[in-house]
């Protein structure tokens, strides 16, 4: 379960993608700048948040707001891109 959390912490903490976020075309930013990197502690904040809105998906129905992030972003304030194929 370790490896799995620091699967989706470790990419952010080098301002990179998991590979599934590879395959979809998505990187996850930093509220400054789409380049980015998350500190140690913003990057396991925001895994938390994930994982308990997998678990958690009947309370909080998926909501976006105007900009498309779910809650959790905007709990962790940060942004979700869509890298082109350029």
């Amino acid at each position: 379960m370790g490896m799995m959390f620091l699967y989706f912490v470790f990419p952010l903490t080098r301002g990179r993608q998991t590979i599934g976020c590879f395959i979809i075309r998505l990187r996850t930013t930093p509220p400054l700048g789409d380049a980015g990197r998350f500190t140690f502690r913003a990057a396991v904040q925001g895994a938390y948040y994930e994982f308990r809105g997998l678990y958690n998906v009947l309370i909080h129905r998926w909501r976006l707001d105007d900009k498309g992030r779910t809650w959790y972003d905007v709990e962790t304030n940060c942004k979700v891109v869509l890298i082109d194929d350029d």
